[in-house]
């Protein structure tokens, strides 16, 4: 993951699991692709539920970025959430999935670079606020977050010309007691700033860390 933050900007990307045609249209339809067919087993984490809604206090004009599962292409569109009341909202939803089905191609607009997902929200003083306030609580809630979620192996946060890079590596694995030994370090700028162990025992039911 790298989230790039440049005072009235912030961008999200990933390398992680590409989009179906299913989580677009769940994406600005504003419906789950959590919800997805019986029989159908979901690879992805969060799904574009209720955790993407909340990036809409950042801005309610989101550009989107990424490419289709299948080789059907790449895209970029603006998913406007900017309405002022339930018609206007309709309306901004089928801009939203034409600018969509019009923007796929087969080259994709993020070139070869290696984060092929990215999310970009242009902010006004309000975001602002909010992404400074976010940035900080990163600081915490990214190593917990690594622990428990396997999917994810590092978090660069690159603010205003400042890189800071979490990672984790497990150190060793303790099979008679269920506990995994990891190591959690955060650079800034290439240097060591903080390296925590943490031990996570794991039995079958439930996760705890210490």
């Amino acid at each position: 993951v790298q989230i790039i933050y440049n005072h009235d900007k912030i961008e999200f990307l990933h390398n992680g699991n590409h989009f179906t045609e299913k989580d677009i249209r769940g994406l600005i339809n504003q419906i789950s692709s959590k919800e997805v067919d019986e029989g159908e087993v979901s690879t992805r984490t969060g799904r574009f539920g209720t955790g993407f809604l909340t990036t809409h206090l950042l801005s309610k004009e989101v550009y989107i970025s990424g490419r289709l599962t299948n080789n059907q292409g790449c895209f970029h569109f603006l998913l406007n959430r900017n309405a002022t009341d339930n018609d206007h909202f309709y309306r901004l939803q089928r801009e939203s999935n034409k600018c969509f089905d019009d923007s796929i191609r087969v080259l994709s607009y993020l070139g070869e670079d290696e984060f092929q997902t990215k999310f970009t929200y242009n902010l006004n003083e309000k975001g602002k606020d909010t992404a400074k306030i976010g940035l900080h609580c990163l600081d915490e809630l990214i190593p917990i977050t690594q622990l428990f979620n396997e999917q994810i192996e590092s978090v660069i946060v690159i603010e205003n010309g400042k890189t800071k890079t979490f990672s984790k590596s497990l150190i060793q694995a303790h099979e008679s007691c269920s506990i995994n030994e990891w190591g959690i370090t955060t650079l800034i700028n290439g240097n060591i700033d903080t390296s925590l162990k943490a031990y996570v025992q794991i039995d079958g039911q439930f996760d705890a860390c210490i």
